[in-house]
């Protein structure tokens, strides 16, 4: 599954204007060290850069959420990618945020930030999707398996690559397995029961 998240990571579609050749070679170098997942060069150099000037500060608080989102740092991803929230406008970063409470267990966040990535996102793209996969993934971590297959359900399978479909169709399975036991244990009960929250594993 880690192939297609780091390209959904690095799927930053910028549409803010680069002034000079230079700064667009030097995002292409920090890109190319966080695609590679060299996190910390990547947070050195973003570091050094807002330290000697205000040059279009907020995507560099993005990339530095990339990195720190790279070395398993989600707190400082999270405080980094909200600094970034003002220059989002295809919900990405809100994307981000929900994958960065996603890992710090803070799943009914993680669940409104999608819902805010999904609104802005253009429709029925790459963005929309992620953030649809990653909301089902909360929701069954909230042991809501029926809203997370729902969800599901709502990616079109012909617009992702084959490891990303492969991946919803494992989550999609696990939820439905879930359910179905969920509805044993009730009926062996004799009535409903709650599931407990807990982490996704497929």
């Amino acid at each position: 599954m880690k192939h297609w998240i780091v390209i959904g990571m690095l799927f930053l579609g910028v549409s803010i204007g680069v002034a000079h050749d230079q700064d667009q070679l030097y995002i292409d170098e920090v890109l190319a060290k966080l695609k590679s997942e060299n996190y910390t060069n990547a947070l050195q150099m973003l570091n050094k850069k807002i330290q000697n000037e205000e040059w279009q500060l907020q995507y560099m608080h993005e990339l530095r959420g990339e990195s720190y989102f790279g070395l398993e740092s989600y707190k400082e991803a999270r405080d980094e990618y909200i600094r970034a929230l003002p220059q989002s406008n295809e919900g990405r970063v809100e994307r981000k945020l929900g994958q960065t409470y996603d890992k710090l267990g803070e799943f009914h966040t993680a669940v409104e930030y999608y819902d805010k990535c999904i609104e802005m996102a253009p429709d029925e793209g790459f963005q929309e999707y992620l953030a649809r996969y990653h909301k089902a993934r909360a929701l069954a971590s909230l042991g809501k398996y029926t809203e997370a297959r729902m969800e599901l359900k709502k990616i079109n399978n012909n617009t992702i690559s084959e490891g990303f479909i492969k991946d919803v169709r494992e989550m999609m399975d696990f939820c439905l397995e879930q359910e179905k036991k969920a509805t044993g244990q009730a009926t062996d009960n004799g009535g409903s029961s709650e599931s407990s929250e807990s982490g996704v594993s497929p």
